[in-house]
């Protein structure tokens, strides 16, 4: 699996574009290793899960990329789906953290 050094090493080449994003392999990568170390002070270590509500946008993505340079898991969640769903699957994968994004 590629990780966030050789994503930074593409530099300045397109990696995503969507919407109003048009991020870089650097700008992902620096987004993912930031979002990685978040984690990794919540305590999300190698082998846990990640609860992921945030939509189809470059931000899960990120958040993926960020899971797995700790090892861990992700468990993507519609942000539109029942709380009550949402949180008992949530318990059921023994998510370590959820995220998700703010409203405002």
């Amino acid at each position: 699996m590629i990780g966030l050094s050789e994503l930074a090493a593409r530099g300045e080449a397109l990696a995503i574009v969507s919407g109003e994003y048009a991020w870089s392999y650097a700008e992902l990568a620096s987004r993912a290793g930031e979002l990685a170390s978040r984690l990794a002070r919540a305590g999300v270590r190698r082998g846990d899960v990640v609860a992921l509500a945030l939509g189809r946008d470059p931000h899960h993505i990120a958040a993926m990329l960020a899971a797995w340079e700790l090892g861990a898991a992700f468990l993507p969640l519609d942000p539109a789906a029942p709380a009550a769903r949402a949180s008992a699957m949530v318990r059921e994968a023994r998510a370590r953290v959820l995220l998700r994004m703010d409203a405002s």
